[in-house]
């Protein structure tokens, strides 16, 4: 049995969300409530589009995300920067070093001085730090700045509460078996005040929310968007059978979609319910 996908999956709620995915040929980010422990804060809201390999054989580990997928060729997600997240376990020395890092380009960031660096900073370049930031200046702080924000973009802890709408789920979920890979927005620093690369929970609940009621939060941006052909897809999962006909009803009226791509893309269509009989 294989352990990941050749195709990678997006998994939605309802059938009208994955139809507009197909109508559009493309993904929209959206920003998508995280808890991540690094440097002790628990909730942000960070933008993506999220992705999993789990073999189809395994879809009960994530049905929980939706019952309506579409799953695209692993070449076009590594064409298109959609990368593994990183799992952290909290007591490892990586996970110590990362929270550092953080730290070091918060100070820097804030106050522009370069000798809050820690030591272990010092191994990542072959002279110390401190010269090489007096070098560089602004250069240099923003390319530390960018290069701890990705990280902190894509980290997330290996198991931990599961909250959705506000419930708890689960006290001590495994985040570790949805085999996640995000698609995060190369959103300039000129374009913060309306995209934040990060959003605080505290700051989306009193500054953001309103501005972003429904996903996707990115829909009138194409320059965020995350393309596809109908050639990149493998497959579109419905729920049931009796969705097929409503789908194909749905995209041949789309303005869109010419004929030739509804006909590759009927061939793609299969159901979670004929999965989980044949696997």
């Amino acid at each position: 049995m294989a352990i990941s996908s050749n195709s990678v999956f997006h998994y939605t709620k309802s059938l009208s969300k994955l139809t507009f995915i197909l109508k559009e040929w493309c993904f929209r980010p959206s920003y998508c409530h995280e808890v991540n422990g690094i440097l002790g804060i628990q909730n942000v809201r960070i933008p993506m589009v999220s992705f999993c390999d789990i073999p189809l054989s395994q879809t009960n580990n994530i049905l929980s995300y939706g019952s309506y997928t579409i799953g695209l060729k692993k070449e076009w997600a590594f064409n298109n920067s959609i990368n593994p997240v990183f799992y952290f376990n909290k007591k490892s020395l990586v996970y110590q070093r990362y929270s550092d890092l953080m730290l070091t380009s918060e100070q820097l960031n804030n106050n522009g001085k370069a000798n809050n660096f820690s030591p272990h900073l010092q191994f990542l370049l072959p002279e110390p730090l401190q010269n090489r930031a007096a070098i560089l200046g602004e250069q240099y702080k923003e390319t530390l700045y960018e290069g701890t924000l990705n990280y902190y973009q894509n980290y997330k802890q290996i198991s931990g509460k599961l909250v959705r709408k506000g419930k708890v789920i689960s006290e001590n979920y495994k985040f570790y078996d949805e085999r996640e890979l995000r698609f995060i927005p190369n959103i300039p620093k000129n374009e913060y005040d309306a995209f934040p690369p990060i959003i605080f929970e505290n700051e989306w609940n009193t500054n953001w929310q309103s501005k972003f009621p429904k996903k996707p939060h990115f829909t009138k941006y194409s320059k965020y968007r995350l393309q596809f052909t109908s050639e990149d897809i493998n497959h579109i999962i419905l729920k049931n059978e009796n969705e097929i006909p409503l789908l194909i009803n749905k995209l041949k009226q789309s303005k869109h979609l010419s004929t030739v791509e509804i006909d590759i893309l009927i061939t793609k269509i299969t159901t979670f319910s004929k999965i989980k009989s044949d696997f």
